[in-house]
Formats: C-alpha cells, structure tokens, sequence
C-alpha cells in the first residue's frame, strides 16, 4: 500500500442501499451504540476495567458527574473537541460542529497515574490503563502515532481478515462495535476475550436484543476498500463514505460473512449476495425433496440414526480445536458435504468448507447443503486425481477416511501421504462401520507405505466408540520400522 502525503478534512457520509433497510436497521444501529456506551461506563463504575475514555457535550458530562458524586469515580476532562475530530455515528446529534470534550472515567486510584501518562503521551501506559491488550496498545503505537496512520484497517488486515466476529471493528463509524480499542488483527484472541465479557455483560443486564443485532452485524460481510484518501465500507444495508489514508492504488479489505439481513441488498459482487438466486433453495421443503431421500446414504450409511452418531464421534474428536481461529476445512470424499456442514453449524462456526465427491449424484445435491453456509470450492473429480486444484493449496483441517488408500494405486497413495504432511495443519483420521472391523484385522495399508516413508499418525486428540473411530494429528517424520498407528484407542 503506497501512502500519499496529503490528508483529507475529516467527514462522515451514510447511503442507505434501501428505505426498508434505513427504517429497520437505524433505530436498531442507535440501540446499539448507546447499550455500548451504557456498557462502556458501568464495567468501569463495577471494577472491571479501570478506566473509560469518551467524547460528549457538555451536557452529558454533568449528567454523568451527578451520577459518580456517591463513588470513588472521576470524571477528567483531557481536552475540547468537535464532531469533526472523532468517528461520527448515526446516534450524534445532527449538529456535528458542537463543542464536545474528551473525558476519562477513572478511580481515584489510578487518576494521577493516567492523567501523567496522558501529560506524558505514553500510549502504552495509556492503553494498560484502560483494559486494552498489550499487543493492540504496540498496534497503536506503532500505526497511528509512529507511522501516522488515520485509519488502522488496512494494517490490521495484514495477518488475515478471517477471525471471530467479536473482533471485527469495521462498523465502528456506526458505533457498531464490541470493543473500544483498535485491535491488533481479525484473530486477536486478548480481543476476543474482552469483547465476549462485553457481550455477556450486555445480554445479563437488559440489553438482550441489542447485543443479538450487535453479534449479527458483525457477523455481516463488509468491503472495506480505499483510494486517493476516501474510504468505502459496503455492507449489505448501507455505504459508509469517510476519508482514511491518501493511496495511490486502490486497496480492499474484504471480510467475509456468516449471517445476511433480510432487508439486505441482492447483488452478485462483494459483500452482496444473490437473493434471487438463492430464494427457492431457502425453502425447507425443497430441500428436503432434493436432501432427505439420500442424506445418509450419500454418505455411506445404512440409517440417518448411524450416520447422526458417526459425526457425533467426529465432532467429539474436534472440541479441542481452538474455536476463535480460522479454519479452511477440506473434506475428501465428502458425499453432499453432510458432515461438513454438522462441523460448521456446531464446531468450527469460524470456518470456510471445501470438498471433493466423485460420483456426479452425490456431487449435485452439494449445493443445496451448503446454500446458506460460508462454503468454499467443490470438486467432482477423484480425490487423488493431481490436476485437482485442492492439491496447490493448504488446508488447516482435512478429513480424510485411511481406508481410501487401499483403493488407489502405489505412488498415488505416496503422493496422497506426502501432501496430507505437507499441505495440511491437522487431519480428521477416521474410519466407521465396516472399515473399523477391517482396520483391526489386518488390513496393511496404508500403514506399509506410510512405514516406508518413515512416517506415522501422531494423534492429538481421540474419541471412539464400537461403530466410528476419529482422531485429530497430523502425519510427521519417525525414525521407525514398525506400524505406529492403532484404530482403537
């Protein structure tokens, strides 16, 4: 990203993408924005963060003042403001040229230690001060006070922009927004955490619908793109136009989704979604038509009741996963993507699910199992065929049946066990029905081959029952002659 060296006036612009949306979804924006203030100032006045800096009129501040004379609370205005100095929200009022103030709430306990950090600009100190996360606190101070940076989005976006939806501050000129602090990535786990505590604060004292639309935004795909020092952040009801870092190229930061409103736009670019497209398939009934007749069956079961304790196995072998990351999940021989979705829907919500299924009938249904899922690329090709796209790629989680490597030939099967080392985090092993039986008595592979190649299975976790074996590992490098691998725990 090259930057420019000249910088916009501060200014804020809302476009509604429709009047349903801006009369549905304003008043619920304002909602949120003053449950999070709300918010904001009471887990300070309740000790569980020290300190809260705003930006108010004056007549908030004597509002407030009132309301801390019976504690051991400050309130400290640190400097005079105007509308134009912030991020504006929906919620201000419509005179955004207003004197306001920069105030802290703090204890009186740490009042002279943060009025000497702010004397002294030591926004790490600052930053400890006000709850915020250390690694965010060096974030700041190295984009927005050492490099100068008006907006933080691009460089947060640099580790990724996959992440639990708790960390996603691209709403915040809305004054939709978890947490009060700039974080550091899209996966920030000290983040996370605060954000969380926010939200179950929120839920636990009365603000039970505001924190239900707040989880939802945030879980909306946004386009955050800049050029020439203007901002545009697409979301499915409105634009907001603001200014950011002067570019001389146009950049985007494209944060994929998991929910949609329904008063949200139909479009075929990002972040929109095709409604029209996707209205039949939305109804229950033909799905059914399409799912029911063959949900077990595409998948290799006699019975729904076998394959619904199968995955209840597989997903047991899945809880130690860490829930807050990212995932790209591959399944090869994934049926109509059946079990990938149980493992999205119930486990890994924060995932991204691809598949390979050769047989065509199979391979036809997928779509409409994953109509409303954040799915990926399907391939209706063999799972060992090479020229498959999924072969260049890495994956954080495959799963994979071992017993698929009796069906195939020698070097595909080398090939396969190489690239599952070298392509894959972390591997769902398993076998059910029939194939446990035959794991446990004597079949040789692909134990001989992986043996050969001085590898095994090192699992990391194990849940297994008579009828389904799962285990979570990945294939590493050993220095052994024999077979290190057991279906039975």
């Amino acid at each position: 990203m090259k930057r420019l060296d000249f910088i916009l006036p501060n200014w804020t612009r809302f476009v509604w993408n429709s009047s349903e949306a801006r009369d549905v979804w304003e008043p619920r924006i304002s909602r949120i924005s003053n449950a999070f203030i709300q918010l904001e100032k009471t887990v300070v006045l309740q000790g569980i963060k020290p300190a809260w800096v705003s930006i108010m009129p004056w007549s908030e501040i004597v509002k407030l003042t009132n309301e801390i004379k019976q504690t051991d609370f400050f309130v400290q205005i640190l400097n005079q403001t105007n509308g134009n100095d912030i991020y504006p929200s929906i919620t201000m009022d419509s005179d955004t040229n207003s004197t306001r103030y920069q105030i802290v709430l703090v204890h009186k306990s740490k009042l002279v230690d943060f009025l000497q950090a702010w004397r002294d600009q030591d926004n790490i100190k600052i930053g400890t001060l006000l709850g915020y996360p250390a690694c965010c606190c060096e974030f700041f101070q190295k984009y927005w006070i050492t490099e100068e940076f008006l907006d933080t989005t691009w460089p947060m976006s640099l580790g990724g922009t996959q992440g639990p939806k708790e960390c996603n501050i691209m709403l915040r000129w809305l004054g939709v927004r978890a947490v009060s602090h700039l974080p550091c990535g899209f996966n920030c786990e000290p983040t996370y955490a605060i954000a969380r505590s926010n939200i179950e604060w929120g839920y636990q004292n009365g603000y039970h619908e505001e924190m239900a639309w707040l989880e939802e935004m945030l879980d909306w795909p946004i386009q955050w793109s800049a050029l020439h020092g203007i901002a545009e952040i697409k979301t499915p009801i409105l634009k907001i136009i603001t200014r950011t870092d002067a570019t001389a190229d146009k950049v985007e930061v494209n944060r994929q989704g998991f929910s949609y409103p329904d008063e949200g736009s139909s479009g075929v670019s990002f972040p929109f979604k095709n409604k029209a497209r996707s209205i039949l398939t939305k109804n229950n009934a033909f799905k059914r038509s399409l799912l029911m007749e063959n949900q077990w069956k595409d998948n290799g079961f006699s019975t729904f009741e076998s394959m619904t304790h199968s995955h209840q196995v597989m997903l047991e072998s899945l809880k130690h996963l860490d829930k807050t990351q990212f995932y790209d999940v591959l399944d090869l021989g994934c049926g109509n993507a059946e079990l990938l979705k149980t493992i999205q829907q119930n486990t890994l919500k924060n995932s991204r699910i691809h598949g390979v299924e050769l047989d065509p009938d199979r391979f036809s249904r997928i779509k409409y199992n994953v109509d409303s899922l954040m799915a990926g690329e399907f391939y209706n090709l063999n799972m060992f065929d090479m020229s498959g796209e999924w072969w260049k790629r890495q994956y954080d989680l495959v799963i994979f049946m071992p017993g698929r490597l009796t069906e195939c030939t020698p070097q595909q099967r080398i090939d396969c066990i190489n690239w599952l080392r070298s392509n894959v985090k972390q591997i769902l092993w398993y076998s059910y029905s029939d194939w446990v039986e035959k794991f446990n008595t004597g079949v040789s592979e692909p134990w001989v081959t992986m043996n050969s190649l001085k590898l095994k299975f090192e699992k990391l976790h194990t849940a297994s029952t008579e009828n389904c074996y799962a285990s979570v590992g990945k294939i590493v490098t050993v220095n052994v002659d024999q077979p290190q691998f057991q279906i039975l725990a």
